[in-house]
This record gives structure tokens, C-alpha cells and sequence, in this order.
């Protein structure tokens, strides 16, 4: 799993992640996604792009409270849950 908080800056290009991420339910634990920035602000120079996100447990690209990160061209195929969480 790949988080980003605050302070961080997160340059993803080019990966495959394939079963990542962890439901939620009687034994998932809640915030496990494959890519979640969490809080972050302001995260200029931050960027997800070109990545692989495949056959996860829950969601592919969470975004929560950050502003100023760049996701684009990312394919994201057969998860959990929603494809991008914002």
C-alpha cells in the first residue's frame, strides 16, 4: 500500500499493483488502499500517473483533504469498491 500525508510528496509513475488494498468488514481494516493520499494539503509536485491498479479488495485511488495532486492516465480494472474515491 502507498500513503502519502502531510509533509509528503508522492511521485507514482509507471507501477502495476495487483491485490492490494483491504476490505473493510469484520476483519478489514479501514484506509488500506493500493495509492491513498491522506490529508495532505497542499502537495504541489505530487503526481499518480501511468499506473496499473488491478484485482484489488478495496478501491485503487483514494483521495482525502489534498489539494494539488495530479492523477491522470492511470487504468484501473476490477476492484473492490469505487475505482477513484475522492
Amino acid at each position: 500500500h502507498i500513503m502519502g500525508m502531510k509533509g509528503s510528496i508522492m511521485r507514482i509513475e509507471g507501477t502495476e499493483l495487483y491485490r492490494m488494498g483491504q476490505k473493510i468488514g469484520n476483519r478489514g481494516i479501514s484506509g488500506r488502499y493500493p495509492i491513498h493520499f491522506h490529508l495532505g494539503g497542499d502537495v504541489t509536485g505530487s503526481y499518480t500517473k501511468n499506473n496499473s491498479i488491478h484485482h484489488t479488495y478495496n478501491r485503487c485511488i483514494t483521495t482525502h483533504g489534498t489539494d494539488r495532486w495530479v492523477v491522470s492516465d492511470n487504468v484501473c480494472y476490477d476492484a473492490i469498491g469505487h475505482m477513484f474515491f475522492i
